[in-house]
């Protein structure tokens, strides 16, 4: 077997396809995202469409704990959100 030509002789690095990116938003007394950062301008939240909680690995250094919300704004773009519990930070998350 030879190499392509154009080959640079050393494996591609790989990249995660689903990486939560780290978002501004702001949220009411209990926790419900009322407005999300795009682009340097505020959407606000039309719609509340679902929650749920993911709590994974407790056992391991780094556990999970996170409440999810799927969000419609007021321009119509659908958002998966998260909000990290043990850090408190918002996250978005790409689904495809």
């Amino acid at each position: 077997m030879v190499a392509s030509p154009g080959a640079s002789g050393r494996p591609r690095a790989l990249r995660p396809l689903n990486e939560p990116v780290l978002v501004e938003v702001r949220s009411d007394d209990s926790g419900r995202p009322l407005a999300v950062r795009l682009h340097k301008r505020w959407c606000a939240v039309a719609e509340l469409r679902d929650t749920w909680r993911l709590d994974e690995a407790w056992w391991r250094q780094h556990p999970i704990s996170r409440i999810y919300s799927m969000v419609l704004l007021e321009d119509g773009l659908r958002l998966t959100l998260f909000q990290d519990l043990l850090t408190r930070r918002w996250y978005r998350q790409r689904y495809a």
